[in-house]
């Protein structure tokens, strides 16, 4: 039923000759073993992102690429992406690029046929233009091809080049090499400046002990009471019968108890059996539910798994909810806990999406990459199905380390919380438009493993099981509007990341001259020395750990204080994804 287009399955291809650049290895690979994903990796590193629908072969210095699989009638590679462990608002600088070079050569595919798109972080595509658009109607050798990119030196891109070949024609292979993007001088730009790696949040801890229903807490500005829960310390090895049912089979009604949907595959062409009541698949131990995926016979699928529900015997309107989950990292998998509207099945109930969806996890490192976690919501405004919202949140360790999954639903809005930061808000134009606001009904829980298909993609030969590891389910009534979360100034879609976000090693050099000086009315300048020894990437700049400022330069930045009183100033330099130790200042401020 779920149901997302846009697919980006990332794939490892070749090193490109960009400054400082290596190659990138991804677990969502089709043809890299699992154990070779570099998880650590730093800026310096670029993705390689492949659209479905392509074959790889590797050679040294050189990608060749086979279409194999009509996808909408294209097939396409991105070239230059953005490594899917950094954070959502990681990007390329253009500043210092006036052209983008490689060579490429095919004798089946025409030039007219390979269009070169640029993607800047807020979406669609700046530059759009095929092979014979820039001059080429022969690529049967090797040839240059150069794509002049001046006009773009403000941009962020989140895919600093893609390729993509229409037509449905099999079989047809095209070779690339030699990719580089140039400086005015004619020398490889420096393009890796603004990858900024996700602070490390989480737990390795044993799971928490029980909180008793009417438990009063408070957490992200938001006055909070326990209503319902499910701490998974029964003895019972089978989960609680009277918390949780089953969605059975492979989505089809003849198949079923007769209240699923007929959407075979359940709708996105998935691999699994969801079964009821077997231990096999979701079962408590150690205090811990464990929801598992098994390749095994079972009825007509060669996987066997669980779809755990609440729908008959609770529904949810409104309140807060939190899951401490750990969710398989390994491809091939698609762990989600989400929510639908009560009457979603019955026989004059509302259809999806027309009835909402509200997805507060879900995961897929074929899909979007290792570590990433997106909460999303679907209703009729989204078009066939598709996203009203999305919004994602890189995080470490998430099969190995404990999270927390938060969702604050009111009246008038939709707010998500991963270990208790603000990751997006939903607002609808009105909540009484139905199009845009189906969530103003009862709705249940639903807590699945999903194998293969659209969003689960490709399965390893060499992987036979995986699983989500739920330590509690927490419900509660709220009372707040919720804010940016405990963490402080919080990472929200919109904001600059925190120091934190990089790894900080005290060998490099901090700035020369640092000093911040009051202006009067609260505007200070803050200055660091010219001492030509300091090529950082980049300056940051904070004012009370509060980042303000990100950039090469300028070697001055003014910045305002909203209060009198002693304020915390500071800078530090940034190689290579690397930050050295923040230099501070204390100044008393007067307004």
């Amino acid at each position: 039923m779920k149901q997302i287009f846009k697919l980006y399955i990332l794939i490892l291809i070749f090193c490109l000759k960009i400054i400082n650049s290596e190659l990138y290895v991804d677990s969502a690979i089709k043809y890299a073993k699992y154990e070779d994903f570099k998880k650590d990796a730093s800026a310096g590193y670029m993705a390689i992102g492949n659209m479905e629908g392509l074959d790889l072969q590797l050679g040294e210095g050189l990608a060749i690429l086979t279409t194999k699989e009509i996808w909408h009638g294209w097939h396409g590679v991105s070239l230059g992406q953005v490594p899917p462990t950094s954070t959502t608002n990681s990007y390329f600088s253009f500043s210092e690029i006036e052209t983008i070079k490689f060579k490429i050569k095919s004798s089946d595919i025409s030039p007219n046929e390979i269009k070169i798109f640029l993607q800047p972080i807020d979406g669609g595509n700046l530059l759009e233009r095929s092979l014979f658009d820039l001059g080429q109607d022969n690529i049967n050798d090797w040839t240059e091809i150069i794509v002049p990119v001046l006009s773009f030196k403000a941009t962020k891109m989140k895919v600093a080049l893609a390729l993509s070949i229409t037509g449905g024609a099999l079989e047809r292979t095209m070779e690339i090499k030699d990719i580089a993007f140039l400086n005015s001088n004619g020398g490889n730009a420096n393009i890796l400046k603004k990858i900024f790696w996700p602070k490390e949040t989480g737990s390795d801890t044993p799971p928490e002990k029980a909180m008793e229903i009417g438990t009063k807490i408070k957490k992200n500005g938001i006055d909070l009471t326990l209503e319902w829960s499910d701490e998974f310390i029964q003895e019972d090895i089978l989960p609680d019968k009277t918390k949780w049912g089953y969605d059975v089979g492979d989505g089809i009604r003849e198949n079923t108890d007769g209240t699923n949907p007929n959407n075979l595959d359940w709708g996105n062409g998935e691999a699994q059996w969801y079964t009821a009541n077997n231990e096999n698949n979701a079962y408590v131990s150690d205090g811990t539910l464990k929801i598992r995926a098994a390749r095994e016979t079972c009825e007509t699928k060669n996987w066997s798994s669980s779809r755990m529900v609440t729908r008959n015997l609770k529904e949810f309107k409104y309140g807060y909810f939190e899951f401490r989950v750990k969710l398989p990292e390994s491809p091939g998998f698609w762990p989600a806990i989400w929510m639908l509207r009560h009457d979603i099945y019955d026989p004059n109930g509302t259809v999806w999406p027309t009835c909402g969806e509200i997805d507060i996890l879900e995961s897929s490192s074929n899909i979007w990459g290792m570590g990433r976690v997106y909460g999303t919501l679907h209703c009729d405004a989204g078009h066939s199905g598709n996203p009203i919202y999305t919004q994602g949140l890189q995080m470490s360790k998430i099969e190995s380390y404990w999270h927390l999954y938060g969702l604050y639903w009111t009246p008038n809005n939709i707010l998500w919380y991963y270990d208790d930061q603000l990751v997006g808000k939903y607002t609808p134009t009105s909540v009484d438009n139905n199009a845009v606001w189906p969530y103003h009904e009862n709705f249940y829980l639903i807590m699945n493993l999903a194998v293969g298909g659209n969003l689960g993609g490709y399965i390893p030969d060499d992987v036979n099981e995986a699983q989500i590891e739920i330590d509690y389910v927490r419900y509660f009534s709220g009372n707040g509007e919720g804010n940016e979360g405990d963490n402080g100034a919080g990472n929200t879609p919109d904001d600059e990341p925190e120091i934190i976000n990089f790894e900080i090693d005290e060998s490099l050099k901090s700035p020369i001259g640092f000093i911040a000086t009051d202006k009067g009315e609260g505007v200070i300048d803050v200055v660091w020395g010219n001492d030509p020894s300091v090529l950082a990437d980049l300056y940051i700049v904070m004012v009370d750990d509060v980042i303000v400022s990100q950039a090469a330069g300028p070697r001055v930045v003014t910045v305002s204080v909203t209060s009198s009183g002693k304020h915390t100033f500071g800078v530090a330099a940034v190689y290579n994804g690397k930050s050295s130790i923040p230099t501070t200042q204390d100044l008393d401020v007067s307004i």
